[in-house]
């Protein structure tokens, strides 16, 4: 019977940038046990907000580099992320209207969850189709 098993940050980062030969590998294992039907590996949206947020910001990945590893890890059948149509959409925000990856989650779930109106002083960054954005 598999177990349910979370992957933290980190675990992807090492993968990611290869800067630790050693836990580098340690995604690709777990990947490998999920193929056997050992594991079920979740991957929870705080999880791919970190990774955008640390390749961005500590080692400076573009734009477009994060926006195809992220898709990549999307179309990962041995990895269940977490509110995938979320991260899905909010990713080709993030890629095509050059906003924050946080901002836009935050727009497409507050669609997927039916709201009209999002309250916020960063109106200028939520220009998405189908939300109103106001100050409290």
């Amino acid at each position: 019977m598999a177990i349910d098993a979370f992957i933290d940050t980190n675990v992807f980062i090492r993968f990611f940038v290869r800067d630790n030969s050693q836990q580098a590998q340690g995604l690709a294992r777990l990947i490998e046990r999920a193929r056997k039907g050992e594991l079920i590996l979740h991957v929870i949206p705080v999880v791919v907000l970190e990774i955008v947020w640390v390749l961005e910001r500590v080692y400076k990945w573009s734009r477009d580099e994060v926006a195809e590893l992220i898709k990549a890890l999307l179309n990962t059948p041995e990895l269940k992320v977490h509110m995938k149509e979320v991260v899905t959409e909010a990713i080709g925000l993030y890629q095509s209207k050059k906003v924050k990856f946080a901002d836009a989650f935050i727009a497409c779930w507050v669609r997927k969850e039916g709201g009209k109106v999002l309250f916020t002083y960063d109106k200028e960054i939520f220009k998405i189709e189908g939300l109103q954005v106001r100050e409290p």
